[in-house]
């Protein structure tokens, strides 16, 4: 489903993020599980695994359309706005989304300085940089603010072909959502429904929005599941298995999303992100293997 609660954590770790500027980390990104992040788009189509935690580790992209990596862009960015007296992320103790016609501005002024050339897969590449250099800050503060999954799946569509991921009933996600009141209500539910049933195995597809944990919330909200059991004796054999896609869309002022105009706003600039390929949506599974007790 459209990510639309992440802008939350915008807000809530910014001043985290002012502190943070610039420290986008070199190392090639590795879970615990020791599988890799790979931006080659001919393993787009093969999902990771992930067992245990998936911490979020950033990359310094290097855009070969400008000759330059995203930290670099952005360095140039944040320059330009001092220089033009603008306030600057490092400065700002407001919420850190740059609007959009300043970056238009400072691509101009990069063409104008002979930084880029004046053509639009240039000028696109260079907006991406700064967009995607600015939301790895964001990742970095949403860690520190005890975020791990939101800031983890945020960070992983900061690539350019981030391959879809499958979390293991032992991971820190899964273990995240079987510990949620929303979790439980799914099991309630399906005990409910097999106990009048004369049946050995039952499937159930339904929707739910994980509210009572922020990190969840700001991560999944709004996904797909099916539960399917088998008895065994007494007892229900089931697994839970949920489904999402990471990604954002744009929302109208006036929503049922939020009634802040800033946390719309924010959302908006993620949902522009993405139309600029700063952020790539990715597919989610998350696989939770439990027993009912009737």
């Amino acid at each position: 489903m459209k990510k639309q609660v992440f802008t939350t954590l915008l807000s809530v770790v910014i001043v985290m993020t002012t502190l943070l500027h610039g420290e986008i980390a070199h190392a090639q990104p590795v879970n615990e599980t020791g599988i890799k992040y790979d931006e080659n788009k001919q393993s787009a189509d093969l999902p990771i695994k992930i067992t245990g935690n998936m911490n979020p580790v950033l990359i310094d992209t290097y855009e070969d359309e400008i000759n330059m990596s995203d930290a670099e862009a952005l360095k140039l960015y944040q320059e330009y706005l001092i220089k033009t007296k603008s306030k600057s992320l490092k400065k700002s103790k407001s919420i850190n989304v740059s609007s959009i016609d300043k970056i238009d501005s400072f691509v101009d002024y990069a063409v104008e300085n002979k930084i880029i050339e004046n053509n639009p897969v240039q000028r696109a590449a260079l907006t991406k940089a700064i967009i995607r250099a600015e939301f790895k800050v964001v990742v970095m503060g949403g860690e520190k603010a005890g975020y791990r999954t939101a800031s983890s799946l945020l960070s992983h569509s900061l690539q350019d072909y981030p391959r879809d991921l499958e979390f293991e009933t032992n991971s820190y996600c899964a273990s995240q959502i079987k510990n949620s009141s929303e979790f439980r209500q799914i099991l309630n539910n399906f005990r409910n429904i097999v106990r009048f049933k004369n049946v050995n195995s039952y499937e159930l597809y339904s929707k739910t929005s994980f509210t009572n944990n922020k990190d969840l919330y700001l991560a999944l909200h709004n996904v797909d599941y099916i539960i399917s059991g088998v008895r065994q004796g007494s007892s229900w054999k089931v697994t839970v298995t949920i489904k999402d896609t990471y990604d954002f869309e744009k929302q109208p002022w006036q929503n049922n999303m939020s009634s802040s105009d800033v946390v719309t706003a924010i959302n908006n600039y993620a949902a522009y992100a993405q139309s600029m390929k700063a952020i790539v949506p990715y597919k989610i599974k998350i696989m939770i293997q439990t027993t009912i007790n009737n």
